[in-house]
């Protein structure tokens, strides 16, 4: 094999070992900042009290979404399934709200959502301050501490 053989044998093999570098450090980068993300979820604080379990909430392009289960459960409501859509009782309001649907129902008449729900490993997920809001509570968001505040109306 020629001198220039050789060396353009050895240059296509670090060429490659290059590009395999490239994916690896691409690859770490993008687990790191996964992990990241994982580190620093966003927080429900309701009536002062955290709460930590369940399905965490979701920043979708600056709008916070919470699974409905825990949600009210922490306000203190009842959630029933009639097929894909949930019936909430609430704070003397009652709603039904499905997924992949860009309305609801509140007390009988339909209203729209900032944007649509979903599910995600088998819980609804809905827009945190339009549900809250609309339910009489008040509604913070501190996007230096990732925290949502929400107070119950007064019983």
């Amino acid at each position: 094999m020629s001198n220039y053989a050789k060396r353009a044998n050895m240059s296509s093999s670090l060429a490659v070992v290059g590009f395999a570098a490239l994916v690896i450090s691409v690859t770490l980068l993008g687990s790191v900042q996964t992990a990241a993300l994982a580190k620093d979820p966003i927080r429900v604080v309701v009536n002062g009290i955290p709460n930590g379990t369940g399905p965490i909430p979701y920043d979708i392009q600056g709008q916070t979404f919470w699974a409905i289960g825990p949600l009210f459960n922490a306000l203190g409501g009842k959630v029933q399934w009639e097929g894909d859509a949930a019936r909430v009782e609430s704070f003397g309001h009652s709603f039904v709200i499905a997924p992949d649907e860009g309305t609801w129902r509140l007390d009988g008449m339909t209203r729209g959502l900032p944007r649509e729900t979903f599910m995600h490993h088998g819980n609804l997920y809905v827009p945190l301050e339009e549900v809250v809001t609309s339910l009489g509570c008040s509604y913070r968001y501190d996007s230096y501490t990732k925290t949502a505040y929400i107070d119950t109306p007064k019983r």
